[in-house]
């Protein structure tokens, strides 16, 4: 039995290292303290409110050329005609892939650099980057917009008008004294103008983490299926190890008596 509870031991050890292996490189080693996104691939209509925010304020620019509109009807429960009412404006067929709107040469015009794809932006970044990244935007000395997330970035802020006028928050990180976050700029005076910069504050959260929820749903948009046939597997696999090892147990019993 010592040997089948070390197997087990390994096992678990096993599963949790690799939990633990993709939260670390999921982190993208970034030295600025990311803002927890909350993210809920369970959560469709957050997934459905994104893939409208991102056809409406991203699709412009940014491609999502590995994924396509029949996979994001499958799997948030569209038929076709509700896509091509929400996404695809009579732009491209059903079965077509996600692709901007920007040319290679007219992005280089408009902002010096190729526009990136995003459908794998959530695994390369994580989810916490990418809603960090939409949320800040700020202000700088010069009373241009800046992101501290990615300073200089070429992107202008598709929600600003959400988010409202910003000015850094300074912090300690490492010794060092950095843009940490973002606050409302001028600060309110009155209680009703915090209970309405609040109010909007909630709502632009809501528009990047569902951005961000469809983002890390478009990197993989089998996860969830994914996730639930590991659980059964490994529960299969845990059970089918005590039967062997109750069987085990058995057939040393009759070996030793004779």
């Amino acid at each position: 039995m010592n040997a089948v509870i070390k197997t087990l031991i390994t096992l678990i050890q096993l599963s949790l290292s690799l939990f633990i292996s993709v939260n670390v490189f999921a982190a993208g080693g970034s030295s600025i303290p990311l803002l927890e996104s909350y993210n809920n691939l369970r959560d469709t209509d957050s997934i459905k409110r994104g893939a409208i925010l991102f056809n409406n304020r991203c699709a412009s620019c940014h491609s999502l050329k590995y994924l396509r509109y029949s996979t994001i009807a499958d799997r948030l429960g569209w038929d076709e005609e509700t896509v091509d009412k929400e996404l695809i404006h009579g732009r491209a067929k059903f079965h077509d892939i996600f692709i901007g709107g920007i040319s290679k040469e007219s992005a280089l015009a408009t902002y010096g650099t190729e526009i990136p794809d995003l459908t794998l932006a959530a695994k390369y970044k994580s989810p916490n980057f990418l809603y960090t990244y939409l949320k800040a935007y700020y202000t700088d000395e010069n009373g241009k917009a800046n992101n501290y997330a990615f300073p200089g970035t070429a992107m202008p802020n598709i929600l600003a008008g959400d988010q409202g006028a910003r000015v850094p928050v300074y912090g300690d990180v490492n010794g060092e004294n950095v843009i940490i976050g973002t606050k409302p700029y001028p600060d309110p005076t009155s209680q009703a103008e915090k209970l309405r910069l609040e109010e909007k504050e909630a709502k632009f959260n809501q528009l990047a983490r569902d951005i961000t929820n469809f983002l890390e749903f478009a990197s993989e948009p089998n996860k969830i299926e994914r996730y639930d046939l590991g659980i059964k597997v490994i529960l299969f696999l845990l059970v089918l190890l005590i039967i062997f090892a109750l069987l085990k147990k058995d057939y040393w019993q009759d070996i030793r008596k004779h």
